[in-house]
């Protein structure tokens, strides 16, 4: 097909670097539609901050980002058939009424992918006035689409907001069983944990049970951790871990490298309380990788995880949980294959190639 006849779509959203879960899933989508649509092709505007950061989208250090998506959507607009923006909650309240009334002047349709599962806590903080503004643009937009059903039950209730739910994705390019050693009852456990190092995703609770388990089982586990390290907690994190037998940091993987790098370990853990979770793109890649998973029962994980059918669900903050649950798989050679086996039949439902049809899906109606 000729390129003149295709549907351009301009996409905004954050393209890695840094790496991260919503950086990810932004280049998954883009890579999937490039390389396997003859009907669309896209026009990417980048909106990746340089670092991890919690700071405002607005302020100065993210001042020329910003500058250069809403002059790229003023440049590009007319070109295109419609817009998706790809946001997380700062983005959607700053950037997207910008954007939206860029693409209703040149008479597009404007759909936003929200990221993460925290928009309606994030919805309800907002002042009156501001929530006022907030639900006045999401009446306008042609589609707001989230990951979880928590996120389409609550914005179902407000009327006039186009809500689709279509959950997390990645890449299954590794067979979650295939080539997977099973370990020896005698070998220690081999737990992974990707994500960034932060407080909120429990890696202190993790670093705490850890010392705990090997201090009274002679070491009985190991874990690797990988992922980009918070500046406020990197000083406390470089020193406990230090003082953790049978605990390394890895540093980060590119994103092509995650799940064949999972498919060589036994269990992914992931203690997470982090405010702004929704379909964790990490815990998605463990089930596609075979990987039984040790998880919170918080938010919206359990769209992912059945406790005791693909994984183990423990309290947020609960360390005695959470020793638990990994001294339960250590000592359960039967129970660790069949959650592993559950895992990967889980992880088949989150492959690229079944979802992202159903976003584009979602931008036809």
């Amino acid at each position: 097909m000729k390129e003149d006849t295709k549907r351009q779509l301009l996409v905004i959203g954050p393209v890695p670097p840094p790496l991260s879960g919503t950086s990810v899933s932004f280049q998954l989508f883009c890579d999937y539609v490039e390389a396997n649509s003859d009907a669309v092709t896209l026009r990417i505007l980048n909106s990746s901050p340089k670092k991890p950061s919690d700071r405002p989208l607005l302020d100065l250090g993210n001042f020329f980002t910003a500058k250069r998506v809403l002059w790229g959507c003023l440049k590009h607009v007319r070109a295109s058939r419609k817009v998706i923006l790809f946001g997380s909650n700062q983005f959607l309240l700053t950037l997207m009424p910008i954007c939206f009334v860029i693409s209703r002047i040149a008479g597009k349709k404007f759909y936003v992918r929200c990221f993460g599962g925290s928009l309606d806590s994030y919805y309800e903080t907002l002042s009156p006035v501001m929530r006022r503004y907030f639900t006045h643009i999401l009446t306008r937009i042609d589609g707001l689409i989230v990951q979880t059903s928590t996120l389409k039950n609550f914005f179902d209730r407000i009327d006039g907001v186009k809500v689709h739910q279509v959950p997390g994705y990645r890449n299954a390019s590794v067979a979650g069983l295939e080539g997977r050693s099973v370990r020896e009852h005698s070998a220690p456990m081999r737990l992974v944990y990707v994500g960034h190092v932060r407080e909120e995703k429990g890696i202190f609770d993790l670093l705490e049970s850890l010392r705990t388990i090997n201090s009274r089982s002679n070491g009985a586990v190991e874990c690797d951790l990988y992922g980009p390290i918070y500046d406020d907690v990197a000083d406390r994190f470089n020193q406990e871990i230090s003082q953790t037998d049978g605990a390394n940091y890895k540093g980060i993987l590119d994103s092509d490298k995650v799940i064949p790098t999972l498919n060589t370990y036994d269990v992914f853990v992931f203690p997470t309380y982090y405010q702004g979770e929704g379909h964790p793109g990490a815990v998605i890649e463990a089930l596609i990788a075979g990987l039984p998973v040790i998880t919170t029962h918080f938010k919206s994980i359990p769209d992912l995880i059945e406790d005791k059918t693909n994984g183990l669900l423990v309290t947020p903050q609960k360390t005695d949980e959470l020793i638990a649950a990994i001294e339960m798989l250590f000592g359960d050679s039967v129970l660790l294959e069949t959650l592993s086996k559950k895992a990967a039949e889980s992880g088949k439902t989150h492959h690229l190639s079944k979802v992202i049809p159903r976003l584009l899906h979602a931008v036809d109606e």
